[in-house]
């Protein structure tokens, strides 16, 4: 049985959400406009994590393309997740 790229990005976003959240991280999932930092502009991330020494950008990656936004980084971790098979 194959899962589809979308469970299989929506079971990884539950895991790391589960993750996140289990070391006291604030997880926002698909964050809307008004909570992506201004710096990313028009660059729209999986998710986001912010923890109290800590803020993250997520990204899941799934065999057939990863989008090409380029990012200046400022005060944040990009957390890229490469899933090999579908």
């Amino acid at each position: 049985m194959s899962i589809s790229a979308n469970d299989l990005e929506q079971k990884t976003l539950e895991d790391l959400r589960k993750n996140f959240e289990s070391r006291a991280y604030r997880f926002i999932e698909h964050p809307s406009e008004d909570e992506i930092p201004r710096f990313l502009d028009s660059y729209r991330p999986d998710a986001l994590a912010f923890g109290e020494h800590d803020r993250v950008i997520i990204e899941i990656k799934i065999p057939g393309g990863l989008r090409s936004n380029k990012i200046d980084l400022e005060r944040f971790r990009f957390n890229l997740v490469h899933i090999q098979r579908l």
